[in-house]
């Protein structure tokens, strides 16, 4: 994915005097070293010197897009193709014209449900969760839609086929202003993000089913919630496989068929999305890992900072010092 990273290959370049801004960039060299993806970095980091950013994703990203979640709001656009998501617990298919929102917090990924795969491009745009309230708050028409959207939990919507042309240019003037970075692009950007939420309103409303991938076999979706309402507590493949009166190679199957994730892997990656809310809500580091169903203190620890190339306490002071920085 292009994600607006220009700012970070400037500040990488072009060293600053700036101790919060030396040390933010070299916090997330390391990472990058270290072979934490990108999308994860910038996903648990205040947006920089910006209220709104866009990123382009062209259908040539290869790597897998594990179970993430942002600390701002997200807003997908399918420019083209089709492709299965992960929200929540709700599996959704996405066409061309799709809108995907994305309150804070909400953990996503794409799916692999769709055998023959054809090219996938989107657009995202992520705005600072104050600015998205300054807005809700500043224009009440705008506001009651949104808030509808994220409060009712209508994270897809799907078009009326009245408005696509209209968006669609409207996302690739911001790909384009991203792109040349003319002086004002940034200013531009947050303009054309500000002309697409209304867009948004007037053209899109929920779906009456709301995309689900429906399937003869829902054993996945059904997994899915129950490691949902259950992944504080101790869970093993046999004890799933028991509760829903399959194998435990079905199990591990429909895990790897599905997201391309063992089954341990998944329920690892929940919890550890669960910590890092709770570690930015302040809340002591031994609590988190006996509420988030770790072992023990050193087991929650050890995978932290295998996953995300840092310690607990070394994410918490990097989301600080991009705070600072903001």
């Amino acid at each position: 994915m292009k994600f607006n990273d220009d700012y970070y290959t400037h500040l990488i370049k072009n060293p600053s005097e700036n101790p919060y801004e030396r040390r933010l960039v070299n916090q997330i060299e390391r990472l990058i070293k270290s072979g934490v993806p990108l999308y994860e970095i910038l996903g648990n980091m205040e947006l920089q010197n910006t209220k709104i950013q866009v990123n382009y994703d062209p259908g040539e990203m290869e790597a897998i897009v594990n179970l993430h979640s942002h600390i701002f709001y997200e807003i997908l656009f399918v420019s083209e193709g089709t492709a299965d998501y992960l929200v929540g617990t709700q599996c959704f298919r996405v066409h061309t014209g799709d809108i995907v929102l994305l309150p804070p917090g909400i953990n996503h990924s794409p799916l692999n449900r769709i055998q023959n795969k054809e090219v996938y491009r989107r657009y995202t745009v992520w705005i600072d969760p104050a600015f998205f309230q300054e807005i809700c708050e500043q224009y009440s028409d705008i506001g009651k839609t949104l808030l509808k959207f994220r409060d009712e939990h209508c994270y897809l919507l799907r078009s009326s086929e009245s408005g696509i042309h209209s968006l669609s240019a409207s996302f690739e003037k911001m790909k384009l202003e991203l792109e040349q970075c003319r002086p004002g692009y940034d200013l531009a950007i947050v303009a054309g993000a500000l002309t697409v939420l209304p867009q948004i309103c007037r053209t899109y409303y929920p779906s009456s089913d709301m995309g689900f991938v429906h399937s003869d076999d829902k054993l996945f979706d059904n997994m899915l919630c129950y490691v949902e309402e259950h992944f504080e507590e101790k869970l093993t493949l046999e004890q799933i496989a028991l509760h829903f009166h399959v194998s435990a190679s079905t199990v591990s199957h429909s895990f790897r068929q599905n997201i391309d994730s063992s089954f341990y892997q998944f329920v690892l990656r929940r919890r550890l999305l669960e910590a890092k809310k709770m570690l930015l809500g302040g809340l002591p580091l031994r609590q988190i890992s006996d509420d988030c169903g770790f072992s023990d203190y050193s087991s929650f620890y050890r995978l932290f900072k295998k996953e995300y190339g840092l310690a607990p306490s070394e994410y918490l002071t990097l989301h600080r010092q991009s705070e600072k920085y903001t």
